[in-house]
């Protein structure tokens, strides 16, 4: 349980980050240009999972192919686009006019951590839970790379149905992976509200209205 928590909370971490970058910079891309982003999401797991041991097992990356570390690449290379997708619709909610005031707020520390992050926070939450619901059961890709030792709790499942169904002890890693998932979906939650999720809007609204009035009074 703890290799596949640990795991699919740094793939998420890692998959908002991505979409972040994608989304909320100055020279954000466009519609158009982020279709081709869904194409990891088309790949069959085991593609994926051949491709990145043809990738990592040579050279400096060997390290990386020897680690849990590749299972966070490979769940963040298949799956981050839902990440994507969810940021993308919560900027998509907010007016632009609260966008586009956020550029008057002086200070890039202060622009980000009081006005964009608060307003895209809700969706860059969604879609941290989302990839976690989707990542903690992908097994193609997972069976391919995982390393000795570090193997997540879906395919020690795999392996009993596979090998020998004993159905007390799967039934016991099954409830212990739902418990894991729910652990980390409830993590992102909590983190959520602690940097305001539940609040940023009114604080976005009241950063815009100030704003606005300073842009009013001035000659």
């Amino acid at each position: 349980v703890g290799w596949g928590t640990a795991i699919t909370l740094c793939g998420a971490v890692l998959a908002t980050a991505i979409a972040g970058m994608l989304l909320l910079s100055p020279r954000a891309e466009s519609g158009p240009r982020l279709a081709h982003l869904w194409l990891p999401l088309a790949l069959p797991g085991s593609l994926l999972g051949f491709a990145f041991i043809r990738i990592f097992q040579h050279g400096p990356l060997l390290a990386v192919y020897d680690s849990p570390m590749i299972l966070v690449l490979a769940s963040t290379a298949r799956f981050f686009p839902l990440a994507v997708l969810a940021l993308r619709a919560q900027i998509r909610s907010v007016p632009r006019d609260e966008w586009d005031a956020s550029a008057l707020v002086p200070g890039l520390l202060a622009r980000w951590l009081k006005v964009r992050i608060p307003l895209a926070l809700p969706g860059l939450a969604a879609g941290a839970i989302g990839f976690c619901l989707v990542a903690a059961n992908e097994l193609p890709a997972t069976l391919l790379l995982a390393p000795p030792g570090s193997e997540p709790v879906i395919v020690r499942i795999y392996n009993l149905l596979h090998y020998s169904p004993e159905r007390d002890a799967m039934a016991a890693l099954c409830l212990f992976h739902a418990a894991g998932v729910m652990l980390v979906t409830a993590l992102l939650l909590a983190a959520s509200r602690v940097c305001g999720c539940a609040r940023g809007q009114s604080r976005c609204h009241r950063v815009f209205f100030f704003v606005r009035g300073i842009r009013r009074s001035s000659p």
